[in-house]
Formats: C-alpha cells, structure tokens, sequence
C-alpha cells in the first residue's frame, strides 16, 4: 500500500527534528549520518573516505527518479517502522540514498537504487519486502559536491554535470557507470538546506 504525502513529510519531520536538537558534526547532519574522513578539498567540492555502512536499499527499474523515490520510500518507512524480521522500529536516518545507474555514454539506463542508512548492525527485512541489506566497503572513497534549497531533477543533473566537468579538469579519475544523490532534510526544514552528489573515486569500489 503506498503511502501518503502526508505520512511521509512526518516521517521526514522526525528526521529534522532530530536534526537539529542534536549537536553534530558535520553541521548538515545528526548523529545518526555515514561517518567519514575529508582526504582532499577542491573548489566547490571534496573527496570524502567512509567508514564501512550498512544500508536498507530498494532496487527499481525502468522508473523515472521521482517515481523510484516515491516508491522505495514507502516500502523504506515501512522497513523502519518495525516491517522487519524483528518488529523493531529503527530511527530516521540521513542521508536518503540514490544511486543512480548510467551507460557508457553517460545517459541515465532507468535503473536506480534508493537507500536508508541503518547504523550499528543491520536488521533483516522481511521476505519479499523488495528490500535488501546491502553495505558500502571499507575506506569507499566519493567526491562530493552540495548546494541548498529544494532539489528537483535539474539540480541534481547540474550538480553532477558541474561535478565531473570540474574533475575532468583536475584530470581525476570516476566511475561513470553510476552517481549518487544524497538528501539530508525533511519537507519542513524551509532555510539551509543541504543536498549532495557523489560520485565514485576511480578504483574505489561499489
């Protein structure tokens, strides 16, 4: 059953609430966010090693970005609202994860993967929820680049496409096979909004 609007500006709301009564570093994010370490700083961009992470990821395919978001999101909350193997709720974390798939020419395939992340040691979903556990690797190494405000398609294409023109100029080396969008706030954070692409060091892994 899909979820209303409604339901998921909530859960969203928990999110920022969370957010912001919580001291943290980096200051877009809580306590509860992938950490990682900042091994090189460009203009208007930064290559960032993470810690190994689990994540609760949905796989869709043939979609357009904001229908695979919609959908995954549903069946996501549904995950950490106690749909799993333990019936145990499981905090609101950032970011929401997509990973948009690419081919050889750059050109988006229609396949995507949106993710959860689920500190500490991950719960099993339920059989044939459609959502699996998967994990980022030890020392997995993305340059990122982040703008504020409302995120709609277009921004997140020009973020990418301002991104790998910056680091072709670098002559720094990715993978082009794929690119993550990563969405820190909920529908009421109206001020200092915080989104961001990454995309994978060449040779780095995932």
């Amino acid at each position: 059953m899909h979820f209303t609007m409604s339901t998921i500006m909530l859960a969203f709301a928990f999110l920022a609430v969370t957010i912001g009564a919580q001291a943290s570093k980096p200051s877009f994010c809580g306590p509860d966010c992938p950490p990682y370490t900042v091994v090189q700083s460009g203009t208007g961009y930064e290559l960032r090693k993470y810690e190994k992470a689990s994540w609760a990821t949905v796989a869709m395919s043939g979609s357009t970005y904001g229908d695979a978001m919609g959908v995954s999101f549903d069946k996501l909350f549904q995950y950490i609202q106690g749909s799993n193997v333990e019936r145990e709720k499981i905090p609101m974390t950032a970011p929401v994860l997509g990973k948009v798939m690419m081919d050889d020419s750059f050109e988006f395939t229609g396949d995507f993967e949106i993710s959860f992340y689920v500190p500490g040691s991950a719960i099993a979903p339920l059989s044939g929820s459609g959502i699996s556990i998967t994990e980022t690797p030890e020392d997995f190494e993305v340059y990122v680049a982040w703008f504020g405000g409302w995120a709609s398609k277009d921004d997140w294409e020009g973020a990418v496409e301002d991104l790998t023109e910056k680091l072709d100029a670098a002559g720094l080396g990715y993978d082009a096979s794929h690119y993550y969008t990563a969405g820190y706030n909920g529908p009421f954070r109206l001020k200092n909004r915080h989104n961001e692409v990454w995309i994978v060091k060449k040779d780095g892994t995932l």
